[in-house]
């Protein structure tokens, strides 16, 4: 939010500043008043380097990384701004100065929308863009993409929300997306599509933190309008109907689940294609409906095949690929495959941890996998130091009260009993019946 208010001095010297600066380096005023409609945080240069419908001095000086970063320069020279290593930083009360000052401030601000738009690197799940994503979010959130009319600006913010979830930031994906469904509930309509959207970003939100009864109203919900306003095979109406099959696999409706995984894998293979992503997607969830209902050789072919085509089409290393890779695992150790399966957990855990980072949801269950897997083998103490591990990290980041955390306490009170330390195992269960209770 902008501040309540600021001194008069500052605000008559932030005022000469510009003004003078604008005598002597109009481009550089230019850049000054579109930086003031951006977050108090650096702003990369190069988000004016390839931009459409800069006024004409500016355009003329960011033709030239060298250019620009001269014309930036001015910014400091004037006191205006400071120069850092991901781009120009001003001050948030020079910005609310300059904002309240701007007789151009919507011009300015559509500029500045168009800018961010154009920036957009990717939909925000490729780890390969997450840097790029972590500099562009405060700019994005500074324009107020719950408030705004504009639908391009609408779906950045979207982008943004999958950002976080895709490299497991839940937490802070929650208060975004309830704050981008509610507004643009009640400015667009629960039937607009950057509502549905945001719908379905809020629900996969809860789900992640383990609340999916409220995902799976939401998903229901969006479900429902998409099929009455798109139509049964459109592909979002199937995005809808497949994220609520997660849901109730979550709440352990595994038949109920299967029957719509089913349907959305026959609609996506005649509407989009055997080998597009997300039929393949849809291939995985039946496969681990299988597993649920024990069916156990069903759901490692299907998962092999829908494994061969990961990997050929995203990659060995794509969260995707390692998604199919780490299921198939589960599937062999549910066959007594356990060797197979520890060294197929092992290659996804080493990659996991390459491409997402050690704290990473995927990345934990991948670890949590392959203590299971070495629980099984015979190898406690190894086990346990990972269970360990995994525990203390799923506490720190996901909460004493998320379900995921509830298992790795489980599996480590297994471990504990195995090497004969059975007090410390009852104080643990003891723990885990707290939490759940206080769940």
């Amino acid at each position: 939010s902008p501040p309540a208010g600021y001194p008069v001095p500052l605000a008559a010297a932030v005022t000469v500043a510009a003004d003078r600066l604008a005598a002597d380096a109009p481009a550089a005023r230019q850049l000054l008043a579109l930086c003031a409609h951006l977050a108090p945080e650096p702003v990369p240069l190069d988000l004016f380097t390839a931009a459409a419908g800069l006024p004409a001095e500016l355009a003329a000086a960011a033709g030239s990384i060298l250019a620009l970063g001269r014309t930036a320069g001015r910014l400091t020279r004037y006191g205006l701004a400071r120069t850092t290593t991901h781009g120009l930083q001003l001050h948030r009360l020079t910005q609310a100065i300059l904002r309240d000052t701007d007789p151009r401030s919507g011009v300015h601000r559509s500029t500045v929308e168009r800018l961010l738009v154009t920036a957009q690197p990717d939909d925000g799940t490729n780890p390969a863009f997450w840097p790029r994503w972590s500099l562009l979010m405060p700019h994005i959130l500074a324009c107020d993409p719950a408030g705004t009319d504009n639908t391009r600006l609408r779906w950045l913010a979207y982008s943004a929300g999958w950002h976080l979830l895709a490299r497991g930031d839940a937490r802070t994906a929650l208060p975004l997306a309830e704050q981008l469904h509610t507004a643009w509930t009640r400015r667009h309509g629960p039937d607009d599509s950057t509502t549905l959207a945001a719908t379905g970003l809020l629900a996969y939100a809860h789900r992640e933190l383990g609340h999916y009864e409220q995902a799976r109203r939401l998903d229901q919900d969006a479900l429902d309008r998409r099929r009455r306003i798109c139509g049964d095979d459109h592909p979002d109406t199937l995005t809808s109907a497949h994220n609520l099959a997660i849901d109730l696999r979550e709440l352990g409706q595994y038949e109920q689940a299967r029957r719509l995984d089913e349907d959305v894998l026959e609609r996506r293979r005649r509407v989009l294609g055997n080998e597009h992503h997300n039929t393949l997607t849809s291939a995985g969830a039946l496969a681990v409906d299988l597993r649920r209902l024990g069916e156990h050789e069903q759901a490692r072919r299907l998962n092999e095949d829908v494994l061969g085509r990961l990997r050929r089409i995203l990659g060995d290393d794509h969260p995707d690929t390692l998604i199919s890779a780490s299921n198939l695992a589960i599937d062999l150790h549910e066959l007594g495959e356990h060797e197979q399966a520890r060294r197929l957990i092992e290659d996804v855990l080493e990659r996991r941890r390459r491409v997402l980072g050690d704290d990473h949801p995927d990345t934990l269950i991948s670890a949590s996998n392959l203590a299971e897997s070495l629980t099984n083998l015979g190898e406690h103490e190894q086990a346990r130091r990972l269970n360990e591990d995994v525990l203390d990290r799923r506490r720190r980041f996901l909460g004493d009260d998320h379900p995921h955390t509830f298992t790795s306490a489980m599996n480590l009170a297994i471990d504990l009993r195995q090497l004969g330390e059975h007090e410390q195992a009852d104080r643990l269960e003891q723990n885990v019946a707290q939490w759940r209770s206080d769940r």
